[in-house]
């Protein structure tokens, strides 16, 4: 007796949805009872809506491009795998500095030894410039003026003590960064 019942009920219930799906058939949607939003529109004002979306994305592009190209460069680090346990390592900027080693004197200086950034032998490392075979015959150990200078940049110039068996590091810092000037 339950199992007829159900059977009833279930009848019952499919031919509810077929009038009802008749009727939605028979009652085409026309848009006024749809909400405002939804609505479709093709009024010159909605051409206004997709120019106005249109130039907000360009605006946000060129935003993004313009953060991407005006962002500042990373600080010269030195690169992975170089250990300065020799010689005179330097971390300076711009790219493109060039580190020249001068004897101090009385009398004037003499040029020793000048290594421009970006040297295949540094490992193509931006900012980064190694003075690996020093102190030698030609340079020995003492002290010694470190010019950093780059094209329309003022030249620097720092004092460095050369030590047989330790590297020196002269880090990025604020005497290493090249200012705009002459």
């Amino acid at each position: 007796m339950p199992l007829r019942r159900f059977e009833e009920v279930a009848e019952s219930l499919d031919e509810e949805e077929k009038k009802s799906a008749k009727k939605l058939e028979a009652d085409p949607i026309d848009g006024r009872d749809l909400p405002r939003y939804l609505r479709r529109n093709d009024r010159p004002d909605s051409n206004l809506l997709r120019i106005s979306l249109i130039a907000t994305g360009l605006v946000f592009v060129i935003a993004i491009g313009l953060a991407l190209l005006l962002r500042p460069l990373p600080n010269p680090t030195i690169p992975a795998g170089k250990k300065i346990d020799r010689g005179l390592a330097v971390l300076a900027t711009p790219r493109g500095f060039t580190a020249t080693l001068y004897t101090p004197g009385a009398e004037g200086s003499r040029r020793v030894i000048s290594r421009k950034d970006g040297d295949p032998r540094d490992g193509e490392a931006d900012g980064f410039v190694w003075f690996n075979n020093i102190p030698s015959r030609a340079v020995p150990t003492g002290n010694y003026l470190l010019e950093l200078s780059a094209p329309g940049r003022e030249a620097k110039q720092i004092p460095v003590t050369i030590q047989a068996g330790r590297g020196i590091i002269e880090g990025y810092n604020t005497r290493t960064a090249l200012v705009e000037g002459p």
